[in-house]
C-alpha cells in the first residue's frame, strides 16, 4: 500500500492548549447518558462548565437525576443549548438528530460527535452557521471517566466538519422582501407622497432592525475576528 494512504501529519494537542474560557456562559447539552455520555457530562461539569442532559424517560433519566443534572427531553435541551453533544448510538443518532434537535438548532450552536459515522455518511447533514466538530476519546466511557477522575486524560482524536458560517437571518430576508415592494411601489406610484414617505420608514426601520440582530447573534464572531 502507499504510504501515503494511511500516513499524515497530525498536531499534537494537550491540556494546556486548551482555553475553557471559550464555554464561559455557554450550555452545553449532552444527549444520551449511557457509557460515554455520563463520563463527557461529569467530566465537563467537573471542568467547570454548565451541562444539562437530553434524554428520553427511562432508567437513564433517573441516574441522570441521582448524579445531579438538570434532565430534559431531547429537544428540550437541544433547544437550551449553545453545544449540543449527540452521545448516542450511531444507528439511533440520525432518527435523534432529525426529530429533536434539527428543530432546535440556531444559527451559533455548534453540533459535536464522539465518532464521525453520521457526517461521514451525510446520515446528518447540519445547516450552514452551525460549527460540527467531532471529540472522540480512544477509549471506554467508564476510562475515560476514571482516567479524568485521576487528574489525567485518555488519547482522543478531535476533528472539525464546518466552521462557523454567519447564515442569513429571517430579518434580513424580511429586509430584502419589504425593500423591493416598497421601491416597486414607489416606481409605480410616484405622486403618492404619503405612501413613498411609509415606504422610506419600512425601509429604514427594517434594516435598523436587521443590522442590530445581525450584531448581536454574531457578537462573538465578530469579536473574535473569524470573519
Amino acid at each position: 500500500m502507499d504510504k501515503s494512504c494511511y500516513e499524515m501529519n497530525a498536531k499534537m494537542y494537550y491540556a494546556q492548549d486548551c482555553d475553557l474560557s471559550y464555554l464561559d456562559g455557554k450550555t452545553i447539552a449532552v444527549i444520551g447518558y449511557g457509557s460515554q455520555g455520563h463520563a463527557h457530562a461529569q467530566n465537563l461539569r467537573d471542568s467547570g462548565c454548565h451541562v444539562i442532559i437530553g434524554l428520553r424517560q427511562g432508567k437513564s433519566w433517573d441516574k441522570a437525576e441521582k448524579d445531579g443534572f438538570d434532565v430534559y427531553t431531547v429537544a428540550e435541551a437541544a433547544k437550551k443549548a449553545d453545544i449540543i453533544m449527540m452521545l448516542v448510538n450511531d444507528e439511533r443518532a440520525a432518527d435523534i438528530y432529525h426529530e429533536s434537535v434539527a428543530p432546535n438548532l440556531e444559527a451559533g450552536n455548534a453540533l459535536a460527535f464522539a465518532h464521525g459515522f453520521n457526517i461521514r455518511y451525510k446520515q446528518i447533514v447540519p445547516p450552514a452557521g452551525v460549527d460540527v466538530f467531532m471529540a472522540a476519546p480512544k477509549g471506554p466511557g467508564h476510562t475515560v471517566r476514571s482516567t479524568y477522575v485521576n487528574g489525567k486524560g485518555v488519547p482522543c482524536l478531535v476533528a472539525v466538519e464546518q466552521g462557523r458560517v454567519i447564515a442569513a437571518a429571517k430579518s434580513g430576508k424580511v429586509k430584502t422582501a419589504s425593500t423591493m415592494v416598497c421601491i416597486c411601489l414607489m416606481l409605480l406610484l410616484s405622486n403618492a407622497a404619503t405612501l413613498r414617505l411609509v415606504c422610506v420608514w419600512i425601509i429604514l426601520l427594517t434594516t435598523i432592525y436587521s443590522g442590530v440582530e445581525y450584531f448581536i447573534k454574531n457578537r462573538d464572531v465578530l469579536a473574535n475576528g473569524e470573519m
